[in-house]
């Protein structure tokens, strides 16, 4: 039986401020999951919640966080192909339908009425137990470590459809530009489907990390003013797409630059300010455009899992208690990540002793 109540990290509308709380462990409905929580990750989306870019849907404290794994403690009655005990990994479209036009792009475009985001409309996963839609949820593949592997069920699968969206072959050059924690993902997957990877970024450290992950070239775009140059030379014309991962205006700002004539921009990191390109370029097919998320149904989460076990790709990854949520947020703010994911791993002990 799980306990009672439990710790949850929150965000507070009304002070503005993250706060460890004690809340009670949720009950679960018939098509549920309750989970015991065994890791969580930061995200930049948290950020943005917390800095107000996206509003808070009411005055009660939310918990955050929406990328997450756990292990399944009770399944309710109408959930089939999940058991106790089973680790998992799961989204955060709570109760999206998966079936009409607004799901096929976007659950946050869900049509059925039903659907919230959790980590923003409604609790999250910075807390030790969370009842999640089991629709949302996918059994972990055996080799796949619930510790260490929350970052896949976010930044791993915007990376990995990122990849995918690229429209690459065997042999093909990706330029990765904004080489934080999905960066070093889309790295890591684009060299699993044997592709050539150009790491662009404005932090040594951050690319060193790309070159830890696998990539072919590095350049710092704020130190080598001719890496535009220097791209085109190694690539002999230019990257046959680029994917832009970068949360700021400027990641944008050179990427067109980057690709060969009639290479693909794929957008992926959202700045604060809209980002401008070229509708002469875009007309005369100089370049396409198309962009990457989050948002998968059952089937591509799967995927997404079962590839990242098949090919052993990890999260480059820093571990945290969930008291020290803030200094995580501040390290993001500050954008001193180098890279990695901060991720808070939960004590299955420290839960039970809630009992």
């Amino acid at each position: 039986m799980p306990p009672r109540t439990q710790r949850a990290a929150q965000y507070n509308p009304v002070s503005k401020k993250v706060e460890v709380n004690e809340i009670p462990v949720p009950s679960i409905k018939d098509d549920e999951l309750l989970i015991r929580t065994v890791a969580a990750s930061l995200c930049h989306s948290d950020i943005m919640l917390v800095e107000g870019q996206i509003p808070a849907v009411s005055d009660e404290p939310v918990t955050i966080g929406h990328e997450a794994t756990g292990q399944v403690v009770s399944v309710g009655s109408a959930v089939q192909g999940f058991k106790k005990g089973d680790f998992v990994g799961f989204i955060n479209a709570y109760h999206a339908c998966f079936k009409c036009r607004g799901c096929a792009n976007h659950y946050i475009y869900c049509t059925s009425g039903s659907m919230v985001m959790q980590g923003f409309s409604c609790d999250g996963y910075f807390q030790e137990y969370c009842a999640i839609d089991a629709g949302t949820a996918v059994v972990l593949p055996p080799t796949m470590d619930a510790s260490v592997s929350s970052p896949i069920f976010c930044a791993g699968i915007t990376a990995y459809h990122a990849v995918l969206k690229a429209g690459l072959s065997e042999g093909d050059t990706l330029a990765v530009i904004g080489c934080g924690g999905l960066g070093q993902l889309a790295i890591k997957y684009a060299k699993a489907k044997r592709l050539k990877v150009v790491a662009v970024d404005v932090d040594d450290n951050t690319l060193a990390t790309a070159t830890a992950s696998g990539a072919d070239h590095a350049f710092n775009s704020r130190k080598q003013k001719d890496y535009i140059d220097q791209i085109h030379h190694i690539t002999a014309g230019g990257c046959d797409a680029a994917a832009v991962f970068a949360a700021v205006k400027a990641g944008y700002d050179g990427a067109p630059a980057t690709l060969r004539v009639g290479g693909h921009l794929v957008v992926v990191g959202i700045p604060k300010d809209d980002i401008q390109v070229s509708a002469f370029d875009l007309s005369m097919c100089k370049y396409h455009i198309s962009a990457a998320n989050n948002a998968a149904n059952p089937r591509q989460l799967a995927d997404c899992a079962d590839f990242t076990a098949a090919h052993k790709i990890s999260s480059p990854s820093k571990f945290y208690k969930l008291e020290q949520i803030n200094d995580m947020i501040g390290v993001m703010q500050r954008q001193e990540m180098a890279g990695t994911r901060m991720v808070v791993k939960f004590e299955e002990s420290a839960a039970s002793s809630r009992l």
